[in-house]
């Protein structure tokens, strides 16, 4: 049930409560509920992730005027029947908004902006399946403008992250997320096709490649990406984690100590990852005194992250007891908290 959904959504977002997709989920989940302080704060989250996701700047706005309304704060003092007259009047204004657009679109079947109005419209309500399917048949009549098809492209996106959100069942929800990662990375092809030249897209192709456990077709956008001064660092922690998973540990670790020289200090969560994995392999790798010193210095960022001070303690016990030697996994295969 939706209990239980948000349980999970925010279990995820305590472990790591600035991931822009884990934020996106909550605030779609929490918006429906009326819970609007908290989806609110939750699209902040993202929109400081992501400073030009025009999803997070409608979705506060459209949050925070649903928030006003439920409070009643409608700029002054109005009784029960007035506020339902209002609000009646409001809504078959925007009925009326709707069925104008439609006509002009059916009278001008070539105008694109009236497409793109009345899908910004669906958007505002929420509606992300019309407004898939407007900028649909948009695409067909522009005969392949890019534009209008990258609008379509994310508003399957859009559409496929509401149907994660509201679903009940694990499995249901497990095979909308399968699509979406598909289609997510589909998107990230194109883009990478038609700008082969902005860095930004092959750093996020790479990435989902990783996500996906595609890692040799990951190395190879990302280390294209790398060469941007503002992902340098985050593109060397992904590669790093690449190269683990195909069991290259002395390049994992040689990317792993460049994307700690990289990452800047204000990128607090990237560079603790960073050092927490460089920690680990370390330790794999039997680097008793590496390891140490990235973990000793994950702890004096923050020493309750993961199991940093239980690794401390097994270093201590190698210390002392050099004999026993290293019984220390690699870390496990990346997910979308592992990089941003």
């Amino acid at each position: 049930d939706w209990e239980n959904e948000l349980y999970y959504l925010r279990a995820a977002l305590t472990a790591d409560p600035k991931d822009p997709e884990i934020n996106r989920l909550c605030g779609m989940a929490l918006g429906e509920r009326g819970q609007f302080d908290q989806a609110i704060a939750c699209w902040h989250r993202v929109e400081e992730a992501r400073p030009t996701d025009e999803e997070a700047l409608r979705n506060i706005s459209v949050l925070t005027e649903r928030r006003a309304r439920s409070r009643g704060d409608f700029g002054g003092d109005e009784d029960e029947t007035a506020k339902k007259l209002r609000l009646r009047n409001q809504q078959q204004e925007e009925q009326t908004h709707e069925q104008k657009l439609l006509k002009k679109i059916l009278a001008e079947p070539k105008n694109l902006a009236n497409y793109l109005e009345l899908s910004q419209y669906y958007i505002n309500e929420e509606r992300y399946q019309d407004s898939e399917d407007l900028l649909g048949k948009a695409y067909e009549v522009s005969d392949g403008d890019m534009e209008i098809r990258e609008k379509w492209e994310d508003s399957q996106l859009r559409r496929l992250r509401q149907q994660i959100s509201l679903a009940k069942d694990p499995a249901e929800k497990k095979k909308f997320q399968a699509k979406y990662f598909e289609k997510e990375l589909d998107v990230c092809k194109n883009r990478v096709e038609r700008y082969p030249n902005n860095l930004a897209f092959r750093y996020e192709l790479g990435y989902r490649y990783m996500l996906t456990k595609q890692y040799n077709d990951a190395i190879r956008e990302l280390q294209g990406a790398k060469n941007d001064p503002r992902r340098k660092g985050v593109c060397m922690l992904v590669l790093g984690q690449c190269f683990q998973q195909i069991k290259q540990y002395r390049l994992a670790m040689s990317h792993y100590d460049l994307a700690i020289q990289e990452i800047p200090d204000r990128d607090v969560d990237n560079k603790k990852k960073a050092l927490y994995v460089a920690g680990r392999l370390a330790l794999h790798l039997k680097n008793v005194d590496a390891a140490e010193k990235y973990l000793s210095t994950l702890a004096g960022l923050d020493f309750t992250y993961k199991d940093v001070a239980a690794l401390l303690d097994k270093i201590a016990h190698l210390r002392e007891n050099p004999e026993s030697g290293v019984k220390q996994e690699p870390n496990p295969a990346p997910d979308r908290s592992d990089a941003d």
